[in-house]
C-alpha cells in the first residue's frame, strides 16, 4: 500500500506534465498549419520546443535547455509563433520552481543568452530600436516566470521546513512525556519497595512472636501465622508491581512512605501557601494496602501541585471515600486550571492508577476549575 502511494505521489505530475507536453505539441502543428510553414524543419523544433516539459520537474535544468536551444533556433518572436511564448513561461517557470540554486542560474543565463543571439543574428533588417525592444521584451518575459517559480520554491521550502520542525517538536514532547513516565514509575517503584520492606519486617517479627508462644498458646501462634500469610500475600502483590515498574541505573535514595493518614499534614503545607482546602471523607478510615496507600496519597499531592501551579488563587475541596472495595479520591477547585493534560503530574497520576487497574477522570470543572477523580481498588486481587 505505502509503495502505490509513494508510485502514485510520482506519477500523477508525470502524467499531467506528459498531458501537457502533448497538448501543447498538437497545439504548434496547428500553429504552423494554420500558417503554412509545416515544413520538417519547423515541425521538429516545435516538438523540441514542446516534448521536454514533460520531464520539467525530474530534470528542469536539462528539459529547459533544450527547449529554449530549440524556442530560440526558431528565429521568430513570440508575436510570429505564439507557441513561443507559452513554452518560455512555462520552461522558466518551471526552472524556477523545482532546479536547485546554482542549476536555475545557470538555465535562466542560458535562456537569456541564447534568445539575445537569435535576435542579434536575425536583426540585420531592424533598427536598433527594434532589437532594443525585443532583447528587453524576450528578457521580462523570461524574468518574471522564473522570478515568481522562485517564491513559490521559497515558500515550499519553508512550509517543508515548518512540518519538519513540527514533527521534531513533537517527537521531543513524546520523548519529555516518556522521561517523565519513567522517573515516576522509577519514584514508584521506590515507594513499593519499602512498603514490600515493611512487610517483611512485620512477618519477622510476627514469626518470631509465633515462635515464643507456639508451645504455651498454640491460639496466639495461629493468629500470628496468619498474620504472616496475609501480609507475604500483600508483599508478593506489590513485589509484582514492582517488578514491573523498576528501571536499572536509578541514583534516588528510598524515601520513607507516605499514606492518607499523613493527609491533613499535606493539606495544612497547602494552606500554609495561601490556598484555602476543605477535606471531607466519607465511610469509615480504614488501613489500606500499602502501595494502594501510598498510590493515593501521591494522587492527592500531585493534584494539588498542580493547583498550586496552575489554578491562582482558588479553593480546593478534597474528598476520600473509603468503599467496600476500593478508595475513591476527588480533588477538585475553581480557579484557571492547566493548560493541557500532558503535565508530569498527571502522567504520574495516570501510571499510578494503571499499576493497580483503577480509573482516573482528569478534565475541566463547570462553571471553571479542574478536577480529578480517581479510584482505586484495594481487594487482594488488585
Amino acid at each position: 500500500m505505502n509503495r502505490r502511494r509513494q508510485w502514485g505521489a510520482v506519477a500523477s505530475p508525470l502524467v499531467f506534465d506528459m498531458l501537457l507536453a502533448g497538448a501543447l505539441a498538437i497545439a504548434g502543428m496547428v500553429e504552423l498549419a494554420l500558417q503554412g510553414a509545416f515544413a520538417p524543419r519547423d515541425v521538429g523544433l516545435a516538438l523540441f520546443m514542446t516534448v521536454p516539459l514533460a520531464w520539467r520537474r525530474r530534470w528542469p535544468l536539462g528539459s529547459a535547455l533544450v527547449a529554449m536551444s530549440a524556442t530560440a533556433a526558431t528565429g521568430r518572436t513570440p508575436g510570429e509563433f505564439h507557441l513561443i511564448l507559452v513554452v518560455i513561461l512555462i520552461g522558466m517557470f518551471s526552472l524556477g520552481s523545482f532546479a536547485s540554486g546554482r542549476a536555475a542560474i545557470a538555465g535562466v543565463s542560458f535562456a537569456l543568452v541564447a534568445f539575445w543571439t537569435s535576435i542579434a543574428l536575425t536583426s540585420a533588417s531592424k533598427s536598433p530600436t527594434d532589437v532594443l525592444r525585443d532583447a528587453v521584451s524576450v528578457a521580462t518575459v523570461i524574468a518574471i516566470p522564473f522570478a515568481l517559480g522562485r517564491l513559490l520554491r521559497g515558500r515550499e521550502l519553508r512550509l517543508i521546513a515548518s512540518e519538519e520542525r513540527a514533527q521534531r517538536l513533537e517527537l521531543e514532547r513524546e520523548a519529555k512525556a516518556l522521561r517523565a513516565a519513567t522517573e515516576e514509575r522509577a519514584r514508584i517503584a521506590r515507594e513499593l519497595h519499602d512498603v514490600i520492606a515493611h512487610g517483611v519486617s512485620v512477618m519477622v517479627i510476627q514469626a518470631g512472636a509465633a515462635a515464643e508462644v507456639l508451645s504455651r498458646d498454640p491460639e496466639a501462634a495461629r493468629g500470628a501465622l496468619v498474620a504472616i500469610q496475609d501480609t507475604g500475600r500483600q508483599a508478593l502483590v506489590d513485589l509484582r508491581h514492582m517488578l514491573g515498574l523498576v528501571r536499572e541505573g536509578d541514583p534516588l535514595a528510598l524515601a520513607p512512605r507516605p499514606g492518607l493518614e499523613q493527609l491533613e499534614l499535606l493539606l495544612d503545607q497547602v494552606r500554609t501557601a495561601g490556598v484555602p482546602v476543605e477535606l471531607e471523607v466519607r465511610g469509615a478510615p480504614r488501613t489500606l494496602p500499602g502501595g494502594v496507600d501510598v498510590s493515593a496519597y501521591r494522587i492527592v499531592q500531585e493534584a494539588l501541585t498542580n493547583v498550586l501551579k496552575h489554578a491562582g488563587p482558588a479553593r480546593v475541596r478534597v474528598v476520600v471515600v473509603y468503599g467496600a472495595d476500593a478508595v475513591e479520591l476527588e480533588v477538585i477547585d475553581d480557579g484557571r486550571g492547566p493548560q493541557n493534560d500532558q503535565g508530569h503530574g498527571l502522567i504520574g497520576m495516570r501510571e499510578r492508577v494503571a499499576l493497580y487497574d483503577g480509573t482516573l477522570d482528569a478534565g475541566p470543572a463547570l462553571p471553571s476549575g479542574f478536577r480529578v477523580r480517581a479510584r482505586l481498588p484495594i481487594t487482594r486481587s488488585a
